[in-house]
């Protein structure tokens, strides 16, 4: 029973100092933080339309399964041959991840050489490349 008490009681000085420690180090790891523009936004982007931002402050955690969502569908309508529809769905992928390079470079990729061999006509191209 002794042995019991003596580990309650250093578990609990072990859980004081740890968050005592934390609390000393909070305000350096935020400066830190902030000095190399780590800190979330709940602007998406500067300039945004106003729907976007409030589309991505309303669903909060579930933006990113909407995006996933977004991603399986642009993928079935590619497949499906529905490019015009994917350059919609693509364009919202990247308003709702502005600050995510990867998707930038996929859709570049995308449009410009998977899509763009698929379409037939002149008018198709220019279409989907502009």
């Amino acid at each position: 029973m002794l042995q019991d008490r003596v580990k309650q009681i250093i578990a609990t000085g072990i859980a004081i100092t740890s968050v005592t420690a934390g609390g000393f180090m909070l305000p350096s790891i935020l400066q830190e933080a902030e000095d190399n523009t780590l800190r979330y936004t709940n602007n998406i982007v500067d300039g945004a339309p106003d729907w976007i931002n409030t589309v991505g402050m309303s669903i909060g955690a579930l933006r990113g399964l909407l995006i996933d969502y977004l991603w399986i569908k642009i993928h079935q309508m590619q497949q499906d041959g529905l490019y015009f529809e994917v350059m919609a769905d693509a364009d919202l992928i990247t308003k709702l991840q502005p600050r995510f390079p990867q998707v930038w470079v996929f859709h570049a990729h995308n449009m410009a050489y998977n899509i763009s061999v698929m379409t037939h006509t002149i008018e198709e191209i220019l279409v989907e490349v502009l």
